[in-house]
C-alpha cells in the first residue's frame, strides 16, 4: 500500500488495489467492471456469487444499489427516471412489497420480492440474509449483484460512483437494445438479407408490433440525454 492511500477490508478477502478515481480502494478482480458494466471476474464464476450475503445492510439502501445500477429493459424505457432512488420512495417501494405467508408448518415467512421497479429488472427478494441474483444478473452479466452489493458495505453508499458508472455503461446496451426493438437499428420486419455466397435470410423484428413505437422512440431520446 502506498503513502496516504486508506485501507479498507474484503469481507471476502478479496487483494484491494486502489484505482485514480479518488476513492478507496476496491477488489482487483472487480476493475474490469468500471469500465465495461459487464460483471466478469478473474479465474471466472462460481455458484457462491449467484447467493449473496446482504445480512447486517439496511435494505433501504440494498433496494437502492440494486436499483440504481440497474437499467431498464426494452418497453420498460417508457417507465426510465434516470435519476437514483430517493430514500422515502425506497422505503414506499418496500412496504408496498413486502408481505408474510403463513407456511404448511405453521410459522410465518415474510417476503419483499420486486420484479420491476421504474421499467429496471430487479428480480429479487431482499427479505432473507441471503439473496439469489440469478435473475438480477441475466442483463448486467454474473457476478453484477455481488459487486454492487460488494460496493455498497465497502462505501455505504447505493449510489456511490462505482454504481454510477455501472449504470451509465449499461444504459447503452439498454438504448441499443430499445432501438432495435422500434426498428430503428434493425431490419424491418420480413426483411430480406441476402450473402455473398448466395443464400439469403428472412429476418424478423423480435417484436414487430413495435416498429415506429412512437412513444417508445420518444423515452430512447429522453434516456440518451440524460447520458450526455
Amino acid at each position: 500500500m502506498k503513502p496516504g492511500e486508506e485501507e479498507c477490508t474484503d469481507p471476502k478477502g478479496r487483494e484491494l488495489v486502489s484505482i485514480d478515481l479518488d476513492i478507496k480502494p476496491i477488489p482487483r478482480h472487480d476493475l474490469a467492471l468500471i469500465v465495461t458494466g459487464m460483471c466478469t471476474r478473474c479465474g471466472g464464476f462460481d455458484e457462491e456469487r449467484m447467493e449473496v450475503d446482504i445480512s447486517g445492510l439496511d435494505k433501504v439502501k440494498v433496494l437502492q444499489a440494486l436499483y440504481n445500477a440497474k437499467v431498464p429493459m426494452g418497453m420498460g424505457m417508457l417507465h426510465y427516471d434516470p435519476e437514483p432512488l430517493l430514500d422515502d420512495e425506497a422505503k414506499r417501494v418496500i412496504e408496498l412489497h413486502t408481505y408474510t405467508d403463513k407456511q404448511l408448518d405453521g410459522s410465518d415467512e415474510t417476503s419483499c420480492y420486486f420484479d420491476y421497479v421504474g421499467g429496471r429488472p430487479l428480480k429479487v427478494d431482499i427479505a432473507p440474509d441471503t439473496v439469489s441474483m440469478r435473475l438480477y444478473d441475466r442483463e448486467g452479466g454474473e457476478g453484477m449483484g455481488d459487486f454492487v452489493i460488494h460496493i455498497l458495505r465497502i462505501f455505504d453508499d447505493p449510489n456511490h460512483p462505482i454504481i454510477q458508472e455501472l449504470h451509465k455503461s449499461g444504459m447503452v446496451s439498454a438504448i441499443g437494445y430499445a432501438r432495435f426493438l422500434v426498428g430503428e437499428d434493425s431490419p424491418k420486419a420480413d426483411e430480406v438479407i441476402k450473402y455473398e455466397d448466395g443464400s439469403e435470410v428472412v429476418v424478423k423484428s423480435l417484436d414487430g408490433h413495435l416498429l415506429g413505437n412512437k412513444e417508445l422512440g420518444e423515452a430512447i431520446k429522453r434516456a440518451e440525454e440524460s447520458l450526455k
